[in-house]
């Protein structure tokens, strides 16, 4: 029976152990003596700090078995000579041995090296870890069209989560590289990284590492931040003096990319924390910059369309107001939503002879592109045809021939088509409505109404059977024009504002110019947000 104890004690994988009360090796079987890296002979009689210094954890329980006379289940972590590079995981058991008349005659313990298990553990953390990061980084980075900002919150989330240190650097519009957001763990470190000067490669004798590093499209793993580092990044004493006041111990750079080219870099820092990036930080770092460099870069495409945008809906407005003798002139324009799109809303007003002024308000169904070609059609074609004195039924018409030749009848067009008649005892206006919301006359003493009919699409129907009506403007009057965008604007409540709605704000401007007239439409149709569901154009004259 002995011997098949013996033969169990010798074979069996899990490394087994016995100490006497002074914590000296009895005996250990050859699965613990390979645990070691020590023969078992190597073991016996000498005390368990002796032969695994690096482990204080066995020693401790030991201790705490023999004080409580209990057994004892502990995880140990460490290096011993079996494998001194890597740092391994057990998994232990210490219990105490009695004699027959139950006194302490020893310890034994039994342990299981556990370090793949615990390495898959750490894995399946850090990857869930990684994965609940980059989620947030996503949702920061749709969060907001200023990429600045939005980097800035990138790299403050990754302080002290993946770094005490982030940089990030974008490439400006000369292909220079910027940094546009810094983070510290530190306060006072973040000051003193604030003191370094931009990057100028023009006047460094080699590029600096961040520099190289977009460059080539290559990252930079410096495990250990060495002189050669801080030489690289430095091109004077003073800003090698302050990268070793930030006591930088390993440092990764990565570079941010978006469709092929290399837009930026990200890098991260260690100091205070002690910690050291090795290839799967990396691996992870280029995961972080793939998703940032794809926002930055549909950042700034959505600013170019943006800005392609605004330009051309400028080109589709007037430029400005012109001087009437006697009036007021006000307009507002407002693009719905972010205005990354081109409206189809106009406005324009000019003179049609010595005496007459044309002012015309109009709506092109539909955003974009082909709206715009549109609005260029309906804003020239109505110039040239009023401009060779034709009256609303001849413009209009040729409006409607010119959009039923070019779109079929497949876009329409809403238009108020307005004429300022001075040659007549009282300033009048005659005015043809082509299926547009009425516009309203605001009369002095404070009543609102709207004028005229609604009348036919252009662009539907050959025939537009218009039907003209005629207002007197006394001093004081207001004449509002503007598109469905205001009408149809939600108010607080929920409903649209309508006309009726119209009408009560506009009856409020009793006494007001025609530039805080529209000024108040333009604050009621886009309320506290101050965003607009729909394009806005208003135009209003006023005789004074």
């Amino acid at each position: 029976m002995i011997d098949l104890i013996d033969r169990l004690f010798d074979s069996t994988p899990v490394g087994i152990a016995v100490w006497d009360l002074q914590y000296r090796f009895l005996r250990v079987n050859p699965t613990l003596a390979a645990m070691n890296g020590l023969p078992a002979e190597a073991h016996i009689g000498r005390p368990v700090e002796e032969v695994i210094p690096d482990l204080s954890g066995v020693a401790d329980a030991l201790r705490t078995v023999a004080a409580t006379g209990d057994a004892v289940t502990a995880d140990v972590s460490g290096r011993t000579p079996a494998d001194p590079e890597t740092e391994h995981h057990w998994a232990a058991s210490y219990y105490p041995v009695r004699d027959d008349e139950g006194r302490l005659i020893a310890i034994g313990a039994a342990v299981l090296d556990v370090t793949a298990q615990r390495r898959g553990e750490s894995a399946l953390r850090r990857s869930q870890d990684e994965d609940r990061f980059l989620v947030e980084a996503s949702r920061l980075l749709a969060s907001s069209l200023d990429m600045h900002a939005t980097l800035e919150s990138i790299a403050d989330l990754a302080v002290p989560t993946m770094a005490d240190w982030c940089s990030v650097d974008l490439l400006d519009e000369h292909g220079t590289a910027r940094n546009v957001a810094l983070a510290h763990a530190d306060p006072d470190q973040l000051a003193i990284g604030r003191t370094l000067p931009p990057f100028a490669d023009d006047h460094a004798e080699s590029p600096p590492p961040v520099v190289r590093v977009i460059q080539s499209g290559r990252y930079a793993l410096h495990a250990t931040a060495d002189e050669k580092l801080l030489r690289e990044a430095s091109r004077t004493p003073e800003e090698e003096a302050t990268w070793r006041a930030l006591r930088l111990r390993s440092v990764m750079i990565v570079p941010m990319a978006a469709r092929g080219r290399t837009i930026g870099a990200i890098s991260f820092g260690t100091s205070g924390s002690g910690r050291t990036f090795d290839e799967a930080d990396v691996a992870f770092a280029e995961r972080l910059a793939g998703h940032c460099g794809l926002a930055v870069d549909n950042a700034r495409l959505f600013a170019e369309r943006t800005d392609a945008a605004r330009q051309l809906q400028e080109n589709l407005l007037p430029p400005g107001l012109p001087d009437l003798p006697g009036f007021e002139l006000a307009a507002r324009y407002r693009a719905a939503g972010s205005g990354s799109d081109v409206g189809g809303d106009f406005y324009d007003v000019f003179p049609i002879g010595a005496n007459a002024w044309l002012l015309a308000i109009g709506d092109v169904q539909g955003k974009g592109p082909r709206a715009a070609a549109v609005t260029g059609l309906a804003r020239y074609t109505i110039r040239a045809a009023a401009t060779r004195g034709g009256d609303a039924a001849d413009v209009l018409t040729a409006l409607n021939d010119a959009l039923l030749r070019e779109e079929g009848g497949r876009r329409f067009l809403t238009l108020v088509y307005a004429t300022l008649q001075l040659d007549g005892a009282a300033p009048s206006i005659r005015l043809a409505n082509a299926g547009h919301p009425r516009p309203f006359v605001v009369r002095a003493g404070g009543a609102a109404e709207p004028v005229g009919d609604h009348g036919l699409l252009l662009g539907v129907a050959p025939d537009l059977g218009l039907a003209e009506t005629s207002v007197d403007l006394q001093p004081g009057d207001a004449f509002v024009l503007y598109t469905d965008g205001v009408i149809e604007a939600r108010v607080p409540d929920g409903e649209q504002l309508g006309e009726e709605g119209l009408a009560r704000v506009l009856e409020r401007c009793v006494g007001c110019g025609a530039d805080e007239i529209a000024g108040r439409i333009t604050s009621e149709v886009l309320g506290e947000q101050g965003v607009a569901r729909d394009d806005v154009a208003i135009l209003v004259l006023r005789r004074l």
